[in-house]
């Protein structure tokens, strides 16, 4: 049984060469024991996603294969979808909120002006059109690959990254981008007047949306965020917006230069 549910995504053609060497009742009778495990496996499936349901409520769709190597345990892979979705504990605003402020102190050594102006849109709660992504289980660890969480629109803010669970131990981590694709948190408009010019979209990549590294912690039934590499990432993007502009300021006076001298040459 497990040859046949670890060899191919799909049992038909298993099946197919397993009747050439089987009588019709051996195949009877095999077939009925491998639906006898999937059906085990997709039990224990669903108690494992039962830890995740604790934090996340949604319509779940999984789906599974068995895998194992000459000297690994048997594994359990596959992909899963939650519909209609909100978080319980895990807040991504309030975590949005708490990374953009605890950057205040480090944003302040590019400009005071711009710690001052860290100040967001209020908060809601999010929805979620799904959360999904690839999964394993073994040895009592549920990780999460590819983790996607995609927001109503103007309802929520997009996640990606991974996240493990380990039940037995009440163990949860992760690493996340939380992205405010629609703005929501009007982080995204926060600007700065540098040398007499406004520089807007500090925070922000050129022509994307404002994303902060998150990570996950804490306990399963009481999760945290932590927020250490998010001051850094937005010094940094703040520098090259004020780079940026300073390029584009300086090819302004350069070309603005060269004007004039060449109408004096004209005269």
């Amino acid at each position: 049984e497990k040859l046949i549910l670890t060899e191919s995504k799909s049992l038909d053609p298993v099946m197919d060469r397993v009747r050439t060497v089987l009588n019709p009742t051996q195949v009877s009778q095999l077939q009925d024991r491998v639906e006898e495990v999937e059906a085990a496996v997709e039990q224990a499936i669903g108690s494992r996603f039962a830890s995740l349901a604790e934090t996340i409520t949604g319509r779940l769709d999984t789906g599974f294969r068995l895998e194992q190597g000459p000297a690994s345990p048997l594994a359990v892979r596959g992909r899963f979808t939650l519909r209609d979705a909100v978080f319980k504990d895990l807040d991504a605003r309030k975590a949005f909120d708490q990374a953009i402020a605890a950057s205040r102190s480090r944003l302040a050594k590019i400009s005071p002006e711009l710690a001052g102006r860290l100040k967001l849109q209020p908060a809601r709660k999010s929805r979620y059109q799904s959360i999904g992504g690839a999964y394993s289980y073994e040895d009592g660890r549920l990780e999460l690959q590819d983790f996607s969480a995609k927001a109503v629109q103007n309802e929520g803010l997009d996640l990606q990254g991974n996240l493990t669970l380990v039940p037995a131990e009440d163990r949860l981590d992760g690493r996340w981008i939380i992205t405010d694709t629609w703005n929501i948190t009007g982080a995204a408009d926060i600007d700065l007047t540098h040398k007499g010019q406004r520089v807007s979209r500090i925070l922000a990549k050129r022509d994307q949306p404002v994303s902060l590294p998150v990570e996950i912690g804490c306990r399963l039934s009481e999760p945290c965020f932590r927020y250490e590499k998010v001051p850094d990432h937005l010094f940094r993007i703040a520098g090259q917006n004020l780079a940026r502009y300073g390029e584009k300021r300086l090819k302004k006076d350069l070309s603005r230069s060269l004007k004039k001298r060449f109408r004096k040459f004209l005269r």
